[in-house]
């Protein structure tokens, strides 16, 4: 035995170069080595180092990191202790730390579901080194990887990702690629893409949804700008330079420039004209400019595109109650579906002078989302909810077709309307998705009302609709999406079904974020297939709860490499919780 000590010791000496003694030194020097990224040399060492001194946890720590280091990954699991509780977890954690970390870094995987749910998981811990998994997605040749990374880039500022952001601005070939890239730009306020964005919004060649993107993210870029260039973009021959125009004015709240948004309700185009209408509801606080212009509006009104003339009758409501009424009734009672419809979202935002008409419209009209729409507008000015929402909830039993939230004013005039959302080729189902997504929302709003049968509509629709809003791509598309209530959910957790019991979970861990779940998702775990697994996971994961590190711990050192991976992810998120 002494020997043998004497052996490693050379050993170990003629690794470095000089006689080391003791522990201390020994711990030091594997420690430079992980370092300086000699990870091969701190396995050695950390391994000849572990044979002199058996019994230290110390050394047994970091030959376990430098196995993971190395990417050695399943010995380092083989070596890891038993992790029984929050005690072991600030023991090891930083060899907990190393072992999720090098999962993700040093390989794939072969499943595009894992490589995602473990690319969001790392981007979830906010961890610099998530950076170099980002740059790395962003060089991917799959577009999904970069649309992803793209979206995900947004919560970082750090300068590589913004040199990347930049660059790929002016090469990125894939449009939905390309439509992120000018998001992201406003949101991680890029300036060196300033010009390139003034280039799209004047720019011929891009589409409509291209050129509306630029703009709102500019305005993120922009400060406030002064007369001179206002006066610029105002007599701009391009529409979208008046459309900027009018944003900037209302986004800096300029009032001293309502005579500019006056000139521009004249403006040939119907989006310069509509946008500018808004704004001068917005800003002219008195109304003072809106009943100088009453003429212009009646105009509007009577003969403009729906659009302009819905929101003009809320200018003419604001002057003149009477007529604003009057015109506002006969759309919502229209036969052109269309302009019911929008009508029926704008109302909503008209205060109280509206109400007895919104309840008078809401038992005439025929049009179920005409009076779905009304009955949110019912709801929150609290105009006889209890009849709103039980026709809310009958609307959600019977209505077959896809829903959506419309937002295309946003944050304002969000309503109900048929589903108009396009597939995208990244996610699965993605209408059917907004769709399920959009009636969460609402029977969320219905249990609040505590309306009859909501316990049973939220029941069935767990059962039959929700596989795939639980998940962490789901959420990344719906990131503005919000629940309301979820003590209905909490009762659902007791249900006797266990596809029941699992969904609830799974929406109170991805939109409630409770931690009392947990449980529940874990003992459903060995009990539902491969997929169901990896959401699991990821609802473990952004509930962030230590003490299920013990039970991811078991599921890596015991399942396949794909959920070795999720559960990688999710221990990561659970240590930095």
């Amino acid at each position: 035995m002494i020997q043998r000590a004497l052996f490693l010791v050379v050993m170990t000496s003629s690794l470095f170069g000089a006689l080391i003694s003791t522990e201390k030194e020994f711990i030091s020097k594997i420690s430079s080595l992980m370092t300086i990224g000699d990870h091969s040399g701190a396995r050695r060492v950390s391994f000849l180092t572990k044979e002199l001194y058996p019994k230290s946890q110390n050394v047994m720590s970091l030959y376990i990191r430098s196995l993971a280091n190395d990417g050695l990954l399943k010995e380092a699991l083989s070596h890891l202790p038993v992790i029984a509780g929050d005690d072991d977890v600030r023991k090891y954690f930083s060899v907990l730390e190393s072992i999720g970390w090098n999962f993700l870094l040093h390989e794939e995987g072969i499943s595009s579901v894992s490589n995602i749910a473990s690319l969001l998981g790392a981007y979830r811990t906010r961890d610099a080194r998530c950076v170099h998994l980002l740059l790395k997605k962003l060089n991917s040749t799959n577009a999904y990887d970069r649309h992803l990374a793209v979206k995900l880039c947004t919560a970082y500022s750090d300068l590589p990702l913004k040199r990347k952001i930049t660059d790929m601005l002016k090469t990125e070939k894939n449009y939905f690629v390309k439509l992120m890239l000018i998001d992201a730009a406003g949101k991680m306020k890029i300036k060196e893409c300033e010009e390139d964005l003034r280039d799209m919004i004047s720019s011929n060649s891009k589409t409509f949804e291209e050129r509306c993107m630029a703009i709102t993210a500019l305005i993120s870029l922009t400060d406030k700008p002064k007369k001179v260039e206002i006066d610029s973009l105002k007599s701009s021959h391009k529409t979208s330079m008046r459309e900027l125009c009018v944003k900037l004015i209302t986004h800096f709240e300029m009032s001293e420039h309502l005579d500019v948004l006056i000139e521009l309700l004249n403006d040939r185009h119907p989006s310069v004209r509509t946008k500018a209408l808004l704004g001068l509801v917005l800003l002219d606080s008195d109304r003072s400019v809106l009943k100088g212009v009453k003429r212009k509006i009646h105009a509007l009104v009577q003969n403009d595109t729906i659009e302009v003339s819905e929101i003009a009758k809320i200018a003419l409501l604001s002057v003149n109650t009477e007529e604003g009424l009057e015109s506002f009734s006969s759309s919502l009672l229209s036969t052109d579906v269309k302009k019911a419809r929008f009508g029926s979202r704008v109302i909503g935002y008209t205060g109280s002078k509206a109400n007895a008409l919104i309840q008078k419209v809401f038992r005439e009209s025929s049009d179920p989302i005409v009076k779905a729409n009304l009955c949110l507008a019912m709801i929150g000015k609290d105009i006889d909810d209890f009849s709103a929402a039980k026709y809310l909830s009958q609307f959600l039993k019977e209505y077959s077709g896809k829903l959506m939230m419309q937002s295309e004013y946003a944050p304002f005039f969000i309503g109900i309307d048929e589903s108009s959302v396009r597939h995208i080729p990244y996610i699965p189902n993605y209408p059917k998705l907004v769709d399920s997504m959009t009636r969460l929302q609402l029977l969320s709003k219905l249990s609040i009302l505590e309306v009859e049968g909501a316990y049973e509509s939220m029941r069935s629709f767990l059962k039959n609709k929700m596989w795939g809003v639980s998940s962490s791509a789901a959420i990344m598309m719906l990131e503005d999406s919000k629940l309301e209530d979820i003590e209905l959910l909490k009762d659902l957790l007791k249900d006797e079904d266990p596809i029941v019991r699992l969904q609830a979970a799974l929406v109170l861990a991805f939109y409630g974020n409770d931690k009392s779940v947990a449980s529940v998702l874990e003992k459903a775990y060995d009990s539902v297939d491969w997929e169901k697994r990896i959401m699991i996971l990821e609802a473990i994961g952004v509930i962030g709860n230590r003490a299920s590190i013990p039970f991811v711990i078991e599921k890596m050192k015991k399942e396949s490499f794909i959920l070795q991976k999720m559960s990688a992810a999710t221990l990561l998120q659970c240590l930095y919780h």
